[in-house]
Order: structure tokens, then C-alpha cells, then sequence
């Protein structure tokens, strides 16, 4: 009896081993056809710095979030192993999209047995639009891959009652606080939330009040004391520093409804059900009229769910509770701008597909099997494709190849041409900002040092740059026309920004 537990462990383990490696494989092959910006790779040239021992990234200026530990901290460790190279901008986001769908899928496994289609009918399966938005780096999948492990810690807590596991806890809850900030509104509020209302139901009811929550309040509260102690350290150590933006504001009136279209518009992007304008009848309308009935498969049994929420266990309705916080949001919030705004509302599809796998039915593992291999049938004509067919006429690739030929290593460009065009070349790209009639350096994902030896040329987005340039830098020896594109060079160099 024992060996058989013990085998049958094996071959779970075994099992999950082979779904996440399969994963890996069709995840960063769809990955290689998303060209890398300014954005994934200044969080690339991030990690080469520390693994060059700038630890603390002294001299760096960021953007809204580290991502430190979240992202950059694995980026670091995926350049030790495969070294800085055009693999990691693919692998590596594919494989945390690996870790975030087996985890999802273990979760939804542990309480109902096979109930994968959820996930999978969800995000598991990525359409063209799901894939732009998260099968790139440092864009929170690494947090919500930290909010899955640490659900797991606190469902182990409250199964064994082992007041041990709140150490691991409230140290990755720390991490994760001090990493990213989605995470006050995707899991501190809602573990907050569920905590507080669970100990209110029980003095309702008259019962004694549950330690188990109280301690995982306390312990969930200070875990952001023990971020901002995080965050005082680094900057004593003369870390790096984190320019932000404005904080949030409540959307103004006549732009709510532009909010509510973007998120309708958004969810059927994200699951391939966007059918409008389609041919009636043609091949592509067909399985995409599927995916709008997965759509609102999704939506009534979301519903469903919530109204169930006073009966449903602590880990269902944290994640409830969660994509409830990040849709609510997201609508009245100023920050939808545009239809890529999206992926701040990811969380509700992750979340609300484990909850729905978990509680909506409870199917035998082999109808679940069944169902799970029908969804991956009908989802395959709208998933993103796993075929190379990255356009090696992109202006990225043509500047950095312009670049490499002429042997020019360090420059100036507008942020979106910087970091993209230097990509996981030798090549230094510092991007600049306009003041008046001078160019200044860009306190965004850029850092210091790249100022400080000056250039020798300067990529010009249009004529008012190119002139702007001149007037500030003198006549370059030569002017390149790439695209729309002009490159100037200095043989002689040009002073630093």
C-alpha cells in the first residue's frame, strides 16, 4: 500500500514535470514572434547588470515598479545559465507563463480532481491578443506567479494549522510587496478583506474567533512594513530609484463608458471571441463564435460563484475577491488608455478560471479529461501561432543591424528606439527627452553611466529632431535614412547629454 502512494506520487510529480516542460516549449515558441521593446529590454539589461555585481542597480532609474524580485532577480539567474543572448527574450517569458498555468492548473487539480478546462478555455491556450499581453517580460506574470505559491502556502497553513508556514509567507508576501505593486490591489486587499469579513462571521455567529485568520492578518499587514524596510535598506545601499507616476485618479465622468468599451472589447481580444466584421459562415468566424460562447460560459459561471461566495473556502474567495478589486479598478480608475491597458485585469481571468475550475462542478476525472480535450480542440484554430514568423524588416532590427555593420556603440534615441534597437547587443543606446531646443537624458529605464561617455550618434525620429540635433550637436559627418528613421553619426563623437 505504501509503495503504491509512494509510486503514485511519483508519477503525479512526473506528470506536472512533463506539463510544465510541453508548456515551456509551445509558450516560448509563440513567444518568438513578439519583437521586444524599450520596456522587456531595459528589465534584460537590468539583470545582465547584476549579474556584472551591481546588485542593488546603483545608478539606475526605473519606471513605476522594480519588478526586483519578481522578474529581474530570474531574468539575472536565466543569463547565468543561457547566457545574454535573443534566447532569453523568448524562453524566458515563455517559461513563466509555464510556471503560471501549471500552478493554475495545480490549484484547480487540488480540489477538483482533472478540472482543467477551466484554465485552459481561459489563458492556458493563448489567443493573438492574450500573447501580447503576457508572453513578454516584466509584465506582472512573475507577481502572479509569486500570488499562486504563496495561495498554496496559506492553503497548507490552514489544512495542517502549522504556524510555521507564515514565515515563508510574510517572506515572499514581502518580496512580492516590494517588487510589485499589483499586488496591494490583487492580493494584500483581498486577503485583508476575506480575513477581516471571516472574523466578523464568526463573531456573528457567536463562535470564537479564529486565530488562524487573525494571525494571517497580522502577519499580511506586515509584510508591506517589511517592503518599505526592503525599500529603506536599498536605498541607504544606494540602490536604484523608482521615479513612478501619478497616482491614480477616479475616472472622470464621461469617461466611464469608454472604460466599460474598452473592457468589453479587451475580454473578447483576450479570449480570440472578437467576431465583429467577421464573414457569417467562413472558417475563422465559426470557431470564433466558440470562443465567444466560452465568453460567457466564463461570465455566468463567474456569477454563479460569487453568489456562493459565504459558502466557498478562504483560497476561492481571496481570488474572488481579487478579480473583483482589479475589474472594479480598472473601470473607474483614469489608467485605461488604450486596448494593451487590458493586462491590468488579467488577474480576473486568472483568478475567476481557478474558482470556476475548483467549485462549479463536480464532474468525474474522466468527463473532466474529456471536456478538457474538446476545449483544446475548439481552441486551437484561434491560438496564437507557434510558427517563426517574426519580421526581420522591423526597424528595431534593421537600426541594430545598421549599427553592428558601421561599428557604432553608443548613442542617443527616443525611448522606444534605446534599449529596442540595442537589444542583446554590446551596443548602447542611452534614450533622451526634448526640452525646449535641446536634447536631455530620460530618467526612464535608462541608467546614469550611459551618459557619461558621450556618443558618436544619435537616431533622429523625424526632421525636428534631426535639426535639433545639429543645432545641438554640430553637423554630423554622415546622415543613414533607415525606414523613416535617420541615423547620425559623429566620427568624432558628440558631448554627453
Amino acid at each position: 500500500m505504501y509503495l503504491r502512494v509512494k509510486m503514485s506520487k511519483k508519477l503525479e510529480l512526473l506528470y506536472w514535470l512533463a506539463t510544465f516542460i510541453v508548456l515551456s516549449i509551445i509558450y516560448s515558441m509563440i513567444a518568438k514572434n513578439i519583437i521586444p521593446n524599450s520596456d522587456v529590454m531595459s528589465s534584460f539589461r537590468e539583470a545582465r547588470d547584476i549579474t556584472e555585481g551591481n546588485i542593488f542597480l546603483s545608478g539606475w532609474d526605473l519606471s513605476t515598479v522594480s519588478f526586483y524580485f519578481t522578474e529581474i532577480i530570474p531574468y539575472a539567474i536565466a543569463i547565468k545559465i543561457i547566457g545574454f543572448n535573443e534566447n532569453l527574450y523568448y524562453i524566458v517569458p515563455g517559461v513563466f507563463m509555464s510556471i503560471l498555468v501549471t500552478l493554475s492548473l495545480y490549484i484547480s487539480h487540488t480540489k477538483s480532481r482533472a478540472s482543467l478546462w477551466p484554465v485552459l478555455s481561459v489563458f492556458g491556450i493563448p489567443t493573438v491578443f492574450s500573447s501580447s499581453i503576457m508572453l513578454i517580460a516584466c509584465i506582472h506574470i512573475g507577481a502572479y506567479i509569486y500570488m499562486l505559491a504563496i495561495i498554496l502556502i496559506i492553503d497548507r497553513y490552514r489544512k495542517k494549522n502549522d504556524l510555521k508556514l507564515l514565515f515563508p509567507y510574510v517572506f515572499m508576501l514581502s518580496l512580492l510587496v516590494f517588487s510589485d505593486d499589483i499586488s496591494k490591489y490583487a492580493f494584500i486587499i483581498p486577503i485583508v478583506f476575506v480575513c477581516i469579513y471571516r472574523m466578523y462571521a464568526s463573531l456573528m455567529k457567536r463562535d470564537s474567533l479564529n486565530t488562524n485568520d487573525l494571525l494571517l492578518l497580522v502577519f499580511t499587514i506586515s509584510s508591506i512594513f517589511i517592503a518599505e524596510l526592503i525599500s529603506f535598506i536599498f536605498i541607504k545601499l544606494g540602490g536604484f530609484n523608482l521615479p513612478g507616476i501619478t497616482k491614480p485618479h477616479i475616472v472622470e465622468f464621461q469617461q466611464i463608458t469608454s472604460n466599460i468599451s474598452l473592457v468589453i472589447m479587451g475580454v473578447f481580444k483576450f479570449f480570440g471571441g472578437y467576431a465583429f466584421g467577421m464573414e457569417i459562415g467562413s472558417f475563422n468566424s465559426l470557431f470564433t463564435m466558440i470562443k465567444v460562447f466560452f465568453i460567457f460560459v466564463f461570465l455566468f459561471l463567474s456569477y454563479k460563484n460569487i453568489l456562493k461566495f459565504k459558502e466557498i473556502d478562504f483560497i476561492d474567495q481571496v481570488l474572488i475577491v481579487s478579480s473583483l478589486v482589479m475589474l472594479i479598478a480598472y473601470v473607474s480608475s483614469d489608467r485605461p488608455t488604450n486596448l494593451s491597458s487590458i493586462r491590468y485585469i488579467v488577474p480576473t481571468f486568472i483568478f475567476m478560471s481557478i474558482v470556476i475550475a475548483r467549485n462549479s462542478f463536480s464532474l468525474p476525472v474522466k468527463t473532466n479529461l474529456l471536456i478538457s480535450l474538446i476545449v483544446i480542440a475548439l481552441s486551437l484554430p484561434t491560438m496564437a501561432t507557434t510558427k517563426n514568423i517574426v519580421n526581420k524588416n522591423d526597424i528595431t532590427i534593421e537600426l541594430r543591424d545598421f549599427l553592428i555593420k558601421n561599428k557604432l556603440q553608443r548613442g542617443y534615441a527616443s525611448f522606444w528606439f534605446a534599449s529596442s534597437v540595442a537589444g542583446f547587443s554590446d551596443i548602447n543606446v542611452a534614450p533622451f527627452e526634448s526640452y525646449g531646443d535641446r536634447f536631455t537624458p530620460y530618467n526612464w529605464l535608462s541608467k546614469k553611466e550611459w551618459y557619461q561617455k558621450g556618443a558618436n550618434f544619435l537616431i533622429a525620429d523625424d526632421v525636428e529632431q534631426e535639426e535639433k540635433a545639429i543645432k545641438q550637436f554640430g553637423q554630423p559627418d554622415s546622415t543613414h535614412k533607415i525606414q523613416d528613421k535617420k541615423v547620425l553619426i559623429w566620427k568624432n563623437g558628440i558631448d554627453s547629454l
